[in-house]
């Protein structure tokens, strides 16, 4: 009879004795026929402590547990911090304090405060998971690799690869050379201690993650070259030529560590704030500010100064550089045509040449009898072959005599050494002047808009 029919015969024969009207039919046959159909019916339960797990004693289940709403341990207390007790619920969702694994992690996303966790150093290239490893010789290994469906070793023998391992007393890094690639493992040699960075080398051990740092032959050049993310460098560095452990060269930096100071010699960089370092740049833009943050202009050389073309000084184009009468000319105007001169306020002179020069123009020559000078005497100067004499005003022209009579030449240039003609007389060659004793007058022109201020020529009469 199944569990159901012996139900129904036991609640029957109860029904049977509870009804009996009759007295001496309830027999002890009837009654204890009704035990024996109980004890059959606990029979065919079978040991309820083996059947159902207890909800007061420690137990155990042979068979698969299915919760359909989920599950709590302990005092459960949602939140990420005042939180307690763990609970998984009829999702997959679980909250708990921590979670130990001994093999690996198997994700498609770890987040953590909306913030993404790579490592303290991540090598941009190929890299690969060791699932177990067998020792073949003394410093010979072969690496089992953790390959997912239709994924292949990225590794080549010749490569270089190096991984860092957590343990209890910190971390430390295996530095190797494959030297064989099989379809799911490679055979590496791991470097002696003399030719790697740090000083131990760490066998590899089961799920280190390997990656190529460099490549020991010339045939693939492209794999002496690796990227490194580092948080201890605070930056990026891109190495070349490594073709051992020891060797190779930063091309290209941008971090904090300024790590391409190594090869040279004490340059004049800001310590703590990252520098790019690249062989080559091209940039479309380029915004540089002072100290405080205030945009500083670029300068442009614009080459030889043209007629008709604008010229500007402005944070939207920069300030413009000219060269003209083979001197460089800044502009300081918002945007001009103007001819750079000395008179010019739209252009600022502020690298001259070295030909500049002053000669000098006499109306009546330079030869005189006593009691007969009279003459005008013109300065002209030059640059080059042409004459800019006119950019410059009276007040940017002196004179000063040199005749012998200290006292009387500082007369003399109060009342007389001002303005580019020089008007001279008689009257100004003073008592000590002969034919042997000739009287020295020095001219001196002043650039007005020039940071090379001052030419001077003189005359002897």
């Amino acid at each position: 009879m199944t569990f159901e029919e012996l139900l129904i015969a036991l609640e029957q024969h109860s029904d049977l004795i509870s009804n009996e009207t009759k007295i001496g039919h309830n027999t002890n046959v009837r009654v204890g026929l009704l035990g024996k159909k109980v004890a059959e019916i606990l029979r065919k339960q079978g040991n309820t402590d083996e059947k159902y797990l207890s909800r007061l004693n420690d137990d155990s289940a042979l068979g698969y547990i299915r919760l359909l709403a989920g599950a709590e341990f302990g005092e459960f207390v949602a939140g990420m911090f005042a939180g307690k007790g763990a609970r998984i619920d009829k999702h997959g969702n679980i909250e708990a304090t921590s979670l130990l694994l001994r093999a690996f992690l198997d994700v498609p996303e770890i987040r953590s405060n909306l913030l993404t966790y790579i490592g303290k150093e991540t090598i941009l290239g190929d890299t690969g998971l060791i699932a177990s490893v067998e020792q073949l010789a003394d410093r010979v290994y072969q690496l089992n690799m953790k390959l997912e469906e239709g994924e292949g070793i990225m590794f080549i023998a010749g490569d270089l690869i190096r991984g860092i391992f957590r343990h209890s007393g910190g971390f430390s890094t295996s530095y190797m050379i494959v030297t064989e690639v099989a379809q799911t493992f490679i055979k590496a040699t791991l470097a002696l201690d003399t030719d790697i960075p740090t000083p131990y080398n760490m066998p590899p051990q089961p799920f280190m993650r390997v990656a190529r740092c460099g490549y020991s032959g010339e045939d693939h050049r492209e794999r002496q070259r690796f990227v490194v993310l580092s948080s201890d460098a605070g930056g990026m560095q891109i190495w070349d030529g490594c073709t051992t452990f020891l060797n190779g060269t930063i091309v290209g930096s941008f971090d904090i560590a300024q790590s391409f100071k190594s090869k040279y010699g004490d340059l004049p960089t800001k310590p703590d704030i990252p520098y790019i370092y690249a062989a080559g740049l091209v940039v479309e833009d380029i915004i540089r500010v002072d100290y405080q943050g205030v945009p500083v202009r670029e300068i442009n050389d614009r080459g030889p100064w043209q007629a008709g073309v604008i010229y500007y000084n402005n944070d939207e184009n920069g300030t413009d550089d000219v060269w003209h009468h083979g001197c460089r000319w800044r502009c300081f105007s918002e945007s001009t045509t103007e001819e750079p001169s000395w008179t010019s306020s739209a252009w600022y002179m502020i690298e001259g040449r070295s030909d500049a020069r002053i000669e000098f123009d006499s109306s009546n020559g330079y030869a005189f009898f006593a009691g007969s000078v009279k003459t005008t005497i013109t300065p002209i100067v030059f640059l080059g072959n042409t004459n800019v004499s006119i950019d410059i005003v009276d007040e940017q022209w002196r004179w000063t005599r040199e005749s012998g009579d200290q006292t009387a030449d500082t007369i003399w240039n109060i009342e007389k050494g001002t303005g580019r003609l020089l008007e001279l007389t008689s009257a100004d060659m003073g008592v000590n002047w002969t034919k042997t004793n000739p009287v020295r007058f020095i001219c001196t022109a002043t650039y007005p808009a020039s940071s090379i201020n001052t030419i001077s020529n003189y005359l002897e009469v």
